[in-house]
């Protein structure tokens, strides 16, 4: 039986096999984009082929222990240095999941020192295992920023009409979020590319109840587990990188007090109960 809400330090292709079959409900993953930074986990195959190999293989785990009703997303990237979220969409699509969005986040900073347009974006897909039948929390789909009167329509307010909700609807363009601040002499992040808690935040709320499971392979330094203890939903991080291991399980212990507590190498679960049938 799997633990929940704990870190994992292995690769996930030698842990997901051991998961049951439809036991997550969300799965968040940023893999390697394949070359993009200097790190060594982003520049271990030799060939393009190779990643890709690579990635078909978690991606069909991924597909299995994911819920009937459940959704994944997977981080990449499109531009001039990487062009992986094109070959995971192709991929995925060859695979059986079924296609729902693509959404970019807008980045309020870009990378410099580039001849061209100024690269200040991130893309995220979305898939579903079952096309029809896949959880939406529609109270989810909604900022926190109120309507003001005159930025809806003027003919629209004229004729009484009235939207459902006094929030602006969220699109697939994601330009309220900035990215996480760190430095390499702060150990609280300490990765070359994390995404921000409230972006993964958005995610599991959109899919997820309280006391539900969400899966990220690529945990890095945990900021999928922070967003889900933050959220009240349980969580499985599996990183192979000991050194992020530890800084996600620092980042546990300091952002979500009381949630989980320190044991040895792993964080146990304290609270939540997994929802019924979940690794039981």
């Amino acid at each position: 039986m799997t633990e929940l809400n704990q870190v994992i330090n292995a690769d996930c292709l030698d842990v997901l096999p051991s998961f049951p079959d439809g036991s997550v409900n969300l799965i968040i993953n940023d893999p390697p984009h394949y070359g993009v930074v200097k790190d060594k986990w982003d520049n271990q195959w030799k060939t393009k082929q190779a990643y890709l190999d690579w990635c078909e293989a978690w991606l069909k785990q991924c597909l299995r222990v994911l819920h009937p009703r459940g959704s994944i997303y997977i981080w990449g990237s499109i531009g001039e240095k990487s062009d992986s979220v094109i070959h995971l969409k192709l991929l995925m699509d060859s695979l059986g999941f079924h296609f729902k969005d693509w959404i970019t986040w807008k980045k309020q900073r870009g990378m410099g020192n580039r001849r061209g347009w100024l690269y200040t974006r991130e893309e995220t897909l979305w898939y579903v295992k079952d096309k029809k039948d896949f959880i939406w929390n529609t109270d989810a789909q909604y900022s926190d920023e109120d309507r003001k009167s005159g930025n809806f329509g003027f003919a629209n307010w004229k004729k009484g009409y009235r939207p459902k909700s006094d929030k602006y609807r969220l699109t697939n363009v994601w330009d309220d979020i900035p990215e996480t601040t760190w430095n390499w002499q702060d150990i609280k992040v300490k990765h070359s590319t994390p995404k921000p808690v409230p972006a993964l935040a958005r995610i599991i709320a959109a899919h997820t109840a309280t006391g539900e499971t969400v899966l990220d392979c690529f945990l890095g330094s945990g900021s999928t587990a922070v967003a889900a203890q933050l959220t009240g939903r349980n969580f499985i991080g599996i990183e192979i990188d000991s050194e992020y291991c530890e800084i996600a399980q620092t980042r546990l212990l300091e952002e979500i007090k009381p949630v989980t507590k320190k044991r040895g190498k792993k964080l146990k679960k304290t609270s939540k109960t997994p929802q019924p049938g979940l690794f039981d």
